[in-house]
């Protein structure tokens, strides 16, 4: 899972048909605990674009897809938000994931 900013964000969403993105910041745990296991799952789902954002270094993208807490995963799908989930687990990724 590649870290990303902005620019390569939109560059991502113009060329995929469907995009995870993972907002993290390097100090939570929670996030600590997500990261490898959306590592794992990469893998399984050749379709789908997975891209993290580090919501400290890239705080106005993170007020654009109103952050408010860590971890929040969401799926794009043609440039449109299908979802967005704070704080989730593995499996309400998995189940996310499912549903596209």
């Amino acid at each position: 899972m590649k870290k990303i900013n902005q620019s390569e964000l939109n560059k991502i969403i113009e060329s995929n048909l469907y995009v995870l993105v993972y907002f993290f910041t390097k100090w939570c745990g929670p996030c600590k605990q997500l990261s490898p296991q959306l590592e794992e799952i990469e893998d399984l789902y050749k379709d789908v674009k997975f891209v993290k954002i580090d919501i400290e270094e890239n705080t106005e993208l993170s007020q654009d897809f109103d952050i408010t807490s860590v971890p929040t995963v969401t799926i794009i799908k043609d440039n449109e938000i299908l979802s967005l989930i704070a704080g989730p687990s593995i499996y309400d990724i998995l189940q996310l994931l499912q549903k596209r």
